[in-house]
């Protein structure tokens, strides 16, 4: 009965250890299954993998920021970027906009043109590698 019990806590650290491990590998390509992104109806906050958390209405704040600068920006090589890395499960174009400038790591709020939220990212660099993206998980409040 006790050999069971620590069989399936061993079973469940493996699966833990083996998603901690596919979460913090380099991300090149687009996933095939697409990321949930949270209902726009709903009361969200983001958390990432590192503890930090951002509420919905500080992701919105960076949000209408970016799109009206959207409006007026004509550069292609400022924020707001087209967003091409991690698939979410969201319609139309994805955008990403860094959520405070400063020192590592960056996050970033991703969204589309309808001003809606699709995700969280959280990017981290290291020296002569490609960067880190570890996508954040959003929990509805009550």
């Amino acid at each position: 009965m006790k050999l069971s019990t620590i069989s399936g806590a061993s079973t469940l650290f493996c699966i833990l250890a083996q998603v901690k491990a596919f979460s913090i590998a380099p991300i090149q390509a687009p996933l095939p299954v697409p990321l949930p992104s949270p209902d726009p109806n709903q009361e969200f906050n983001f958390q990432c993998p590192d503890g930090k958390r951002f509420t919905k209405f500080e992701l919105m704040q960076v949000v209408l920021g970016a799109s009206e600068y959207m409006i007026t920006n004509t550069s292609e090589d400022q924020y707001p970027l087209k967003y091409e890395y991690l698939e979410y499960d969201i319609h139309g174009e994805l955008w990403y906009h860094i959520m405070k400038e400063g020192p590592e790591p960056h996050y970033f709020v991703i969204f589309n043109l309808d001003k809606q939220i699709a995700g969280l990212i959280r990017r981290t660099s290291v020296e002569d590698e490609d960067d880190i993206l570890e996508p954040c998980g959003f929990i509805y409040l009550r």
